[in-house]
């Protein structure tokens, strides 16, 4: 959705929204002060999970969408959180609601196997979302000049994972304490068909992968 509205070449100061970002979170060490691009950003979200990184998109974003640079945190936050819901509902996700940038687990915050895979046919049409979710590894250089290797959370795509498989184009990792460890998995098949595949609650990493891939076998 940031996409949408802020430019992938936007150079963003990150500031002390990533204070609230929860302990313990996946991050993609943009620290308070970094200067990143848009672009980088969507990269340290899509590999490495980076809840640092939505926070400071949600902010950029929610100022952007209110016309208003100044706005505090915590607002431009709710203003893009409430966009997300939108577009959600637009997509037809009618069984989800988000709370956060992050997904992070919260009351009233949900979403189902089925809106996620509609979410994930959507956000097929972004060249630079699919770029990120196909990419394993990245090293990336942040303007303020901090050097970072980001590793993509998901194991299909490194070829020395057991679980590696070339036909995996992505897409996205996801865990929470009370979601467990879930993955929605994009598969081109040799006839150039595409194949989602969606696994949630699982206990561990290994096993989310395990059981795409048990799913993969069965109907690839």
């Amino acid at each position: 959705m940031a996409l949408q509205y802020l430019d992938p070449d936007t150079i963003i100061t990150a500031g002390s929204e990533l204070d609230l970002v929860h302990e313990g979170s996946s991050i993609a060490y943009v620290s308070e002060g970094s200067q990143v691009r848009v672009k980088m950003l969507v990269e340290g979200m899509m590999l490495p999970s980076g809840n640092d990184a939505a926070y400071a998109l949600a902010v950029a974003g929610g100022r952007d969408l209110s016309n208003n640079p100044n706005m505090d945190r915590a607002t431009a936050i709710n203003v893009f959180v409430s966009e997300m819901n939108e577009q959600a509902r637009r997509l037809g996700m009618i069984n989800s609601q988000f709370k956060n940038p992050d997904g992070i687990d919260s009351t009233g915050h949900y979403s189902t196997v089925k809106d996620l895979i509609t979410l994930s046919n959507a956000v097929r049409s972004s060249e630079l979302i699919m770029e990120c979710a196909a990419t394993a590894k990245l090293e990336v250089q942040l303007l303020s000049g901090q050097t970072i290797t980001w590793l993509n959370s998901n194991y299909l795509l490194h070829e020395n994972s057991d679980f590696y498989t070339p036909n995996c184009i992505g897409l996205k990792t996801g865990s929470t304490e009370n979601a467990g460890k879930c993955v929605i998995t994009l598969f081109q098949q040799d006839d150039g068909s595409y194949l989602l595949i969606g696994v949630l609650g699982s206990s561990t990493d290994e096993q989310r992968f395990a059981d795409t891939l048990i799913l993969y076998n069965k109907f690839g």
